[in-house]
């Protein structure tokens, strides 16, 4: 009967929303089960519409909340929807029609966000101020997400005061909000404050989802947080960013020797191990793909640390320019020209 239908409804439609984030797979089996029983129930369009964006299948998407936005036209979510797999496939001025929709119906900040958005990947920056700051003023001040959203485009406009007092406003409403801590280091490291670039630069290693491969692999309890002395210690140093991080910043590892460990270990690329061997403070380089490796045989070592926490962690922020790294032998002068020669001739022709 109706009701006994209804309550296999409600059921089905808990189970989806329960695992439309961590299954999407598996949510979008009960979900297409769900619409092919009840074809005209539009809420279950609605959610396989929002299984496909998780799934990055935006194409989908789009054609499933067309469906959605035939049979409830009133519902402004779905015109929300639709706008976000627009602009994940770079369509958007269709975006921004379809969030304009939304917004007649509802006056959601979220919409005005989503909105914001758009017209700043269009670089219509004015635009996008106006709708960040009514998003702001909708929601009553309680989302760190929209201060950090406007100060993000404070800071393409190279506005880094304003971009600023976004981030720390974002801070003041929530000290755990990790996006405000990161891009406020960016501000800072752009103005030339080193000192508080790389302490709140310390806020990355629970923003960006990819270091959560050096946690599993490391003895977090063994961290060097700067204060335990190193004197006979084994110190194990990993390089967790680019190549050219890893080389930047191996700079500061003849600093840990002078603070008394006997044995620095850098865990490196292999593309830069051979460079890493030469540099000053390095006893033993260790290369190992722990993205991929699931079970990785690691050097024993009393404190481990991350490579570019080195300036935090050593107090240690003004750049000296002073060479750490030497090349592996001396040419003549000549032989520079020569080679400078080719290069300069290479150049041309690539540009010309």
């Amino acid at each position: 009967d109706q009701e006994k239908t209804q309550k296999i409804v409600d059921h089905a439609v808990e189970v989806i929303k329960e695992k439309l984030m961590t299954s999407p797979v598996y949510a979008e089996v009960i979900c297409q089960q769900l619409v092919k029983a009840v074809p005209e129930y539009h809420d279950g369009y609605h959610l396989l519409g929002l299984i496909k964006q998780r799934l990055q299948q935006y194409d989908e998407g789009v054609t499933i909340i067309k469906r959605a936005i035939e049979l409830d036209p009133e519902n402004a979510d779905n015109y929300n929807n639709i706008a976000l797999c627009y602009a994940n496939l770079g369509e958007y001025d269709l975006a921004i029609e379809n969030l304009d929709k939304a917004i007649e119906r509802k006056n959601n900040y979220l919409y005005y966000n989503n909105l914001a958005l758009q017209y700043r990947q269009i670089r219509e920056y004015d635009r996008a101020i106006d709708l960040f700051e009514k998003a702001i003023e909708l929601n009553g001040n309680q989302d760190p997400q929209l201060w950090n959203n406007l100060g993000g485009i404070y800071g393409e406009l190279k506005d880094l005061e304003k971009a600023k007092k976004c981030f720390l406003r974002a801070n003041e409403i929530d000290p755990t909000f990790t996006a405000s801590h990161v891009d406020l280091a960016f501000t800072y490291h752009l103005q030339g404050d080193w000192q508080k670039g790389f302490e709140e630069y310390e806020w990355r290693v629970e923003h960006f989802k990819q270091l959560d491969h050096y946690k599993r692999h490391y003895n977090m309890s063994k961290k060097w947080d700067g204060q335990q002395s190193l004197q006979d210690k084994t110190v194990m140093v990993y390089g967790e960013q680019g190549l050219g991080d890893v080389i930047q910043f191996s700079r500061y590892l003849k600093q840990l020797k002078g603070l008394g460990a006997s044995k620095v270990i850098l865990h490196c690329p292999q593309a830069v191990e051979s460079i890493m061997q030469r540099i000053e403070g390095v006893d033993e380089t260790f290369v190992a793909d722990i993205t991929n490796d699931k079970e990785i045989d690691m050097p024993e070592y009393d404190y481990q640390c991350m490579l570019m926490s080195m300036p935090y962690l050593l107090k240690d922020y003004e750049p000296t320019g002073e060479p750490y790294l030497k090349p592996l032998a001396t040419l003549p002068l000549e032989d520079y020209k020569d080679s400078f020669n080719r290069a300069h001739v290479h150049a041309n022709s690539f540009f010309s």
